[in-house]
């Protein structure tokens, strides 16, 4: 008998690499990994003083098993689409095959293909009609930038690839921000940034850099197309999506 069940099960294992990723990445930027590093120029005011720009990096790598469980979120995420097609051909009361999954295409070209294959073969057809309208290609140009390409393409990479790209990034302080401990996380994705916010100017003395200053740190997708977005609320954003958005629409089929 179909149900949601193991969508359900497999959604919350998702959950569980997420809350795994939270306390990771909280326990890393714990440890304070940045540090100041000046700008080769230095200026100098009327009065003498000198004064230098810099941004903060990484002094302190970002564990291996952080883009391993990032790795672990997407990927039980993106099955948990899969698993929604075959109890929707439960429901429908035909035998899933192994060629049924979830389709995510850019075009409807490669939509077609997709349904060509059978991945959608025995759900009901008004079933199959939601998940046509949630496809990434109806964004045209902007597909790859979609939630769900976002998934598929993650997810891929790291099933079938390589280990996602993850790189240390910061940002001056914004106004949505919750905290663990005394460090800040960004709720929603913070500006995409190819590198590290430039803060300043900080008074010189002599080899010293007086700073002063509010850093927000965050891990950060290093690759299209989420670069220099907070992997964090990336994957919560997706999460939130898929179990709010989606879920609730194939509700009446079940």
């Amino acid at each position: 008998m179909a149900s949601m069940d193991a969508v359900n099960s497999k959604f919350n294992w998702a959950r569980h690499h997420f809350e795994l990723l939270y306390a990771e990445v909280a326990e890393y930027l714990k440890v304070n990994p940045c540090e100041f590093v000046p700008k080769p120029n230095v200026s100098t005011d009327e009065n003498g003083r000198s004064w230098v720009m810099g941004t903060f990096e990484a002094k302190i790598p970002i564990p291996e098993r952080v883009p391993l469980i990032v790795g672990d979120c997407l990927g039980n995420l993106r099955s948990t689409l899969d698993y929604l097609v075959w109890e929707l051909v439960l429901a429908n009361r035909k035998h899933p095959t192994p060629l049924n999954a979830f389709p995510i295409a850019l075009t409807s070209d490669a939509y077609t293909k997709e349904l060509e294959r059978g991945r959608l073969s025995g759900v009901d057809p008004k079933a199959i009609a939601l998940i046509t309208d949630l496809q990434p290609y109806h964004l045209g140009a902007s597909a790859d930038q979609s939630i769900l390409a976002v998934l598929n393409k993650f997810s891929n990479i790291n099933k079938h690839r390589r280990i996602l790209l993850t790189g240390l990034k910061t940002v001056m302080p914004m106004p949505d921000l919750h905290y663990v401990g005394a460090q800040a996380f960004a709720t929603v994705n913070p500006p995409a940034i190819q590198g590290n916010a430039e803060f300043g100017p900080f008074e010189v003395f002599g080899d010293e850099v007086k700073v002063k200053a509010q850093v927000v740190a965050y891990i950060a997708f290093d690759e299209a197309p989420a670069q220099g977005f907070d992997v964090y609320s990336m994957i919560e954003r997706i999460a939130d999506y898929i179990s709010t958005t989606m879920f609730p629409m194939f509700d009446s089929f079940f």
